[in-house]
Order: structure tokens, then sequence, then C-alpha cells
């Protein structure tokens, strides 16, 4: 669940300290989007390019301001939003540091965000994160959650970190579940035949490309993955094997997948389908199992 926050947009003038050549006067300064979608654009005109957007509340780092556009520093470059829709915040309306009296466990949902060494955007940027980094979070200020990293005090924008429960920010999979758990990022992914990306996928360039992602090399068919790894019974199957079928029941192996518990595997099964979930138990796989391979 998302931790969800409500942000008060305040009123504010700022002198202007400098003019660039377009007339644009130059600081640094907070402020907070006070429309619900706010089109963020290349070029400081309603003719300019929209290349994103920022919801209400959404605090910026206003960098220059003149002829009614601001400029912001958006994930990282210069962009260009409508100055009427962003209040200029003023030092004594920005949110005040509050510690948590028992911390929250945080998780990052995008990739490469931003670690400041302080509660505003203007702040040096020490660290870029990975989607699914944990965080114990102790605190926020003005829009900015406070972790620890090495000891250190560091901020991340509140918008980057979802809620997650003590237990999942204690869970460490192991290498067999790290496999289920990358596999069920592609699920719906279509068919292609001789697909190894997450464009399109075969059964066997499914299985070898999760488990590429995990550092280990599988052969590319289905046929040759029968040989990776040791045998285990049918009985036996953990999450994270090979599962491994017959193109007819009683001989050869055509089809690969990698089973996920209670009977199921997650498989790219034929051209028109796309990457799902399935019993192995099902009529069709039933009569065609052939055999099971234990990689971790």
């Amino acid at each position: 669940m998302k931790v969800i926050h409500k942000m008060i947009a305040a009123f504010a003038s700022v002198a202007a300290v400098s003019l660039t050549a377009f007339g644009i006067a130059a600081f640094a300064q907070d402020g907070f989007v006070n429309a619900s979608v706010l089109n963020v654009r290349d070029y400081p005109s309603y003719d300019g390019s929209v290349i994103g957007s920022l919801s209400y509340g959404r605090v910026v780092n206003v960098t220059a301001q003149g002829d009614g556009w601001f400029t912001i520093d958006y994930n990282g470059a210069s962009a260009y939003v409508a100055g009427e829709y962003v209040d200029i915040a003023v030092p004594e309306n920005l949110t005040p540091k509050t510690i948590f009296e028992t911390p929250i466990y945080g998780k990052t949902n995008a990739e490469g965000v931003f670690v400041r060494n302080g509660a505003r955007f203007d702040c040096t940027i020490v660290d870029a994160v990975p989607q699914g980094s944990k965080f114990i979070i102790s605190g926020e200020e003005n829009g900015f959650f406070i972790v620890y990293i090495d000891g250190i005090e560091r901020f991340i924008c509140t918008e980057y970190l979802d809620g997650i429960s003590e237990e999942e920010y204690y869970y460490e999979p192991t290498g067999a579940q790290q496999v289920v758990d990358v596999a069920m990022q592609y699920l719906g992914t279509p068919y292609a035949y001789g697909g190894s990306s997450p464009s399109g996928f075969d059964c066997s360039g499914f299985t070898s490309y999760v488990y590429r992602q995990l550092g280990v090399s599988l052969n590319r068919t289905a046929a040759g993955q029968a040989s990776n790894g040791y045998e285990v019974s049918k009985s036996e199957l953990l999450p994270g094997d090979l599962v491994l079928f017959g193109p007819y029941s009683g001989g050869g192996i055509g089809h690969v997948g990698i089973y996920v518990g209670d009977g199921n595997m997650i498989h790219s099964p034929q051209p028109g389908k796309t990457v799902c979930i399935e019993s192995i138990y099902s009529n069709y796989y039933a009569s065609r199992y052939v055999t099971a391979r234990r990689i971790f």
C-alpha cells in the first residue's frame, strides 16, 4: 500500500537575482504543484513539447522564472512548467522535520531514484538506487523521507517510496525463489518464436532469460536444458525447478517451464499466447511430463 501524503501549497514571491539571455530570473527554490496535472515541457511556451507531467502537491525545484514560466529540475535536466500552476514555498511554510516514534519501511517504486544529502530538490544527489531498494524510514521533512545509509542521514522524495510491511522489508528470497520472483515480472509477455528477451519469448528463451538475470547460463533449447542442473522427481518439485515436457506422450523434450509451487508452472506456451501460469497436472501437460531439473 502506498504511503500517501498531503502537501500544503504556499504562495510567495521571490526576488530576481540575475537574468539569463531569455530574460528569466535565476534562483533555486522549492515549489508545490497546485494543479491536478501539470504538463512539463521542453521549452518555456505552450508550443513546447510535453515531456512529462506532475501531480498535485508534487514538490519541485524551481531554478529560474520569467515570462510566466518556471524552469525546474526534471529528472536531472532543465524543463519548463507554467508558473501559475506552481506555488513557491517560503521557508516558514515548508514541512518541518518529523521523527517517527516507530520507524516504517519503504521500497523504491522507480528505477534510479535519487538519494540526496538534504530535504530539498537542490540538495546534492549522493546516490541513485534501483527499483525495489528497501529502506527503514525514520522520519519526514519537506516532502522527503529520512533514511539512514551507512549511518548517515539521507533523503528520498516521498513520491518514490511505497510503504511495505516489516516482513517484506526483512524478506530475502533464496536463489530458487528469486527465479520465481524474476519470472513473475514477465507475465503477459507475448510468445515469439526464437525469442529470448522481454519483447517476446519462446519457452526455452524465457527460462534461459530468467536464469540469466541471476547470473546462471542455461542451454538455449528445451532439450538442452534437460541436461542442466540435476534431476529431481515430480513428487519433490520446488519453486524454481525446470519442468520439461515432450511434444507428445512418450518421447523427446519439446517444452520447458519454471515450477512455481502448488502444481503450477510459469511458461511461454505457444504462438498466440503470452507468458502465463498453468497447472502441470492439466490434461495436456500431465500426459507429456518427462522430467524436472534443479538448478539451485
